[in-house]
């Protein structure tokens, strides 16, 4: 890979680290993407047009045939510059993305909730036994996510233009947020969601701040649907097929069970300041 860069890039690479490298104090990542030239096209226009207004996402390197990336096989190799390191996400930087909109298929989110889910019960078949902090705690998780579910699907699909995150619990970062293959086209309400939960789990939740973010929505739709991405329990999950792989300790998952009355306040504190929406006062468990 290291020649292969100075051929096509010109930049000398002294070591490789998983996938990125640095030059300078400049760190690159390397991406291998089957992504075709149109798809990489739109993601290459989108992050010049918001570098060059100040939001600091990943930028694409230029390859010697001045293109943005480079075959390889089956493959489109891309390069990305790191614009900005800082591992805090705050609100003011994710209300940046509201002034950009994202020209690709849409992200369906319902269906990605229903395979996860569906993913997970099937893997728990051969692990429940194993990890019983997992089985005892999957169950609870698993129904507030079909509660998020349902209460999405009570609403007509509404077409959004917005760029969202596909970001989960390990890489909650700047620099996830700033790389554009985790871009995906969602309401902007689903980065949002994410914000608060992460916050709410390293207990740096503001309720004011919260409060303040509920009375901005003036529409029952958006209200619905902040909701059920805080009632789906993401992070949860992510800790969940980590342990399964083998990667984590069943132990993490205690920063969840823990938390678990903490959280229903959280959401009914939420659900009390969303007044719009009429199916969130069908939600009587969390009285």
């Amino acid at each position: 890979m290291k020649d292969f860069i100075y051929v096509n890039y010109g930049l000398k690479v002294n070591k490789i680290y998983n996938n990125y490298f640095f030059v300078g104090n400049d760190k690159v990542y390397i991406y291998k993407t089957l992504k075709n030239e149109k798809e990489l096209e739109k993601l290459f226009n989108i992050t010049n047009d918001m570098y060059t207004k100040r939001l600091l996402v990943d930028t694409f390197l230029i390859n010697k045939n001045n293109k943005y990336y480079t075959k390889k096989d089956k493959e489109n190799i891309v390069l990305l510059k790191v614009n900005d390191r800082d591992s805090k996400v705050t609100l003011k930087y994710l209300m940046k993305y509201i002034d950009f909109k994202l020209d690709i298929d849409e992200f369906d989110i319902i269906e990605y909730w229903k395979n996860t889910i569906d993913n997970i019960e099937e893997l728990l078949v051969e692990y429940n036994k194993e990890h019983l902090l997992l089985q005892d705690s999957v169950n609870y998780f698993i129904g507030m996510s079909e509660n998020a579910i349902t209460l999405m699907d009570q609403y007509e699909k509404r077409i959004s233009n917005d760029i969202a995150h596909n970001i989960n619990y390990y890489n909650y970062s700047n620099e996830s947020f700033n790389n554009p293959f985790n871009f995906i086209r969602l309401n902007k309400l689903y980065d949002i969601s994410l914000y608060i939960k992460y916050n709410f789990y390293i207990d740096n939740i503001d309720y004011d701040e919260i409060y303040n973010i509920l009375n901005s929505i003036d529409d029952e739709y958006d209200e619905a649907f902040l909701f059920s991405c805080l009632l789906y329990r993401n992070f949860y999950f992510d800790v969940v097929l980590k342990i399964i792989k083998e990667d984590e300790d069943d132990e993490k998952l205690k920063l969840f069970i823990n938390k678990i009355k903490k959280y229903e306040e959280l959401l009914s504190f939420c659900r009390q300041n969303l007044k719009k929406c009429k199916w969130l006062a069908l939600i009587n468990w969390l009285n």
